[in-house]
């Protein structure tokens, strides 16, 4: 069954709550019931209500500073006021806080049952989310052994082309959790540098193949594909993703040395190892700066446009030019982080000088932050911080 709290300084409006519904038979009890904001709070903690009725105007501690300390502790908690003609301004407030709904004294029976009705749809509709995410996210782990050859098989065959294999990176970035990972040797753009025979090819890709293998070959298995311009990718399955760093570092000394001294002689006819080495070493330099320069400007557009709430890795890829995946992927490697996170950051920071150096409600320092909802900007600060926005202020104070 819900839980609902009831809020409210006069006994008469509690007892009237309490009785104006036929609670158990909608699927709910009252819990508890407080006459002040600090019983209510104390209430909420012990009993963890979904519902809260609140009243606008009490002693000890307003409705509108209850709702900002459950919104803050518990924010899934579902925030109902009740309030006066008089009053109404302060209702406002309360609205831009996120509360659900409000009702107005002398409380209506059957629009109070409306709104009840309501809220209780929210709860269960959310509760059935997580019953489904949680069935989804066990499937995909059953089964992502078989998604993994099968996507690995097609890559390795030549069954997808170039943009297909980006894709399925992207996608498999998030469900492997790390432990694929993707090394592309030659780059675009430096086709001329090769001689244009089959033999030039094989041995080109014999070479890379066979160093690739030995090289990574400690560090896990690794699956090797030419696409139709010769580049080579390497996919390597991780016995330990904390390794990834250490076998790049020693596949790019390893490349670089075999490029300059041992396979003198073995690719003179594939156009020397002068060429092959500024194949590698031009495509490292190239794209490392092309890939600082995305990252600079992803960063500089989160930091102008971080008080947009409908700012997004999307929008931020489109501003650049690349796609999401693309960037997001890029950032990461470079920044380790993510650009969510990262927007995150900028906005928890923003909001630590306003709530040290302004008296802004913290509803009004969520929207200046680029959240629409004080319930996620409150969960997200604490996350991050382990303190909610108000104690964190209150601390600055002391």
């Amino acid at each position: 069954m819900l839980k609902v709290l009831i809020a409210d300084d006069e006994p008469k409006i509690r007892r009237g709550l309490a009785e104006a519904l036929p609670w158990e038979e909608m699927g709910m009890e009252i819990c508890g019931s407080a006459p002040n904001g600090e019983c209510a709070i104390q209430e909420v903690c012990a009993k963890q209500p979904d519902i809260c009725l609140i009243d606008i105007c009490m002693p000890l501690l307003n409705g509108l500073d209850l709702i900002q300390k459950i919104y803050e502790e518990h924010p899934d908690t579902i925030c109902i006021i009740i309030t006066g003609y008089d009053e109404f301004e302060y209702a406002r407030q309360a609205v831009r806080m996120g509360v659900f709904d409000y009702i107005l004294k002398p409380v209506n029976e059957e629009q109070l049952k409306d709104i009840i009705d309501r809220a209780k749809a929210v709860i269960t509709e959310r509760r059935n989310k997580n019953v489904h995410m949680r069935q989804a996210e066990k499937m995909l782990k059953e089964h992502l052994p078989l998604l993994r050859e099968r996507v690995l098989n097609q890559i390795l065959m030549g069954a997808l082309d170039a943009e297909e294999i980006r894709e399925a990176l992207s996608f498999h970035e998030i469900s492997f959790s790390g432990d694929l990972c993707l090394w592309r040797i030659t780059p675009s753009g430096t086709d001329d540098l090769f001689i244009q025979k089959d033999w030039d090819r094989q041995l080109w890709q014999f070479v890379l193949r066979n160093i690739s293998e030995e090289v990574l070959g400690y560090y896990g298995t690794v699956y090797t594909f030419f696409d139709a311009f010769d580049r080579l990718f390497l996919f390597l399955d991780m016995k330990d993703e904390n390794q990834m760093y250490a076998a790049d570092a020693e596949l790019k000394a390893v490349v670089n040395d075999c490029m300059k001294t041992q396979l003198q002689t073995r690719v003179a006819r594939a156009g020397g190892p002068e060429s092959m080495f500024l194949i590698y070493q031009g495509w490292e330099e190239e794209d490392r700066k092309h890939l600082s320069g995305l990252v600079l400007q992803a960063r500089k557009f989160l930091e102008e446009n971080f008080s947009d709430s409908d700012v997004s890795a999307q929008q931020t890829a489109e501003w650049c030019g690349v796609s999401p995946a693309y960037l997001s992927r890029l950032f990461r490697a470079e920044m380790g982080t993510t650009l969510i996170d990262y927007l995150t950051k900028i906005r928890m920071q923003r909001a630590l000088v306003l709530l040290e150096q302004t008296d802004l409600r913290i509803y009004e320092v969520a929207e200046k932050v680029g959240y629409k909802s004080q319930h996620y900007f409150c969960a997200a600060f604490k996350k991050i911080l382990d303190v909610s926005p108000t104690d964190y202020r209150q601390s600055r104070e002391r």
